[in-house]
């Protein structure tokens, strides 16, 4: 798959990192990217249509981006798809919990593009997204 057909599902609740995390996407190639601000928003595209990557915040109310991510990893036709958390939250704790239920990515908010390049396409390529 090249870059330009891989679906990506953006989720925070603050519109103006969904936009900014757009933006970087858009500047790497990515074309098929949508957005959601809130888990339950992105519970209902995940089973509406096929994503390739979730790029998630954690701190979202009233459900959080760990419930999103325990969401995907229970559900048969969602386990395998590429998770990235996209949070201000540092905490050693939430970084190995997110770790323990699944998670491929973990980034710190601010990010710049050339984070937001490496991580994605390293993951997209482990993940045999992009080829």
């Amino acid at each position: 798959m090249i870059r330009e057909e891989v679906n990506v599902l953006v989720v925070d609740d603050v519109a103006t990192i969904r936009a900014q995390v757009k933006e970087f996407l858009k500047n790497a190639g990515f074309r098929r990217i949508f957005l959601a601000k809130s888990v339950e928003e992105a519970k209902t595209a995940l089973h509406e249509q096929i994503f390739n990557l979730v790029i998630c915040d954690w701190h979202m109310t009233p459900a959080n981006g760990l419930e999103l991510l325990k969401h995907v990893r229970s559900e048969a036709l969602l386990k395998d798809i590429p998770f990235v958390m996209l949070t201000a939250d540092s905490t050693k704790e939430h970084v190995m919990e997110a770790i323990r239920n699944g998670v491929d990515g973990y980034m710190i908010k601010p990010v710049n593009m050339a984070q937001i390049q490496t991580k994605i396409f390293g993951l997209l390529l482990d993940k045999k997204v992009l080829g």
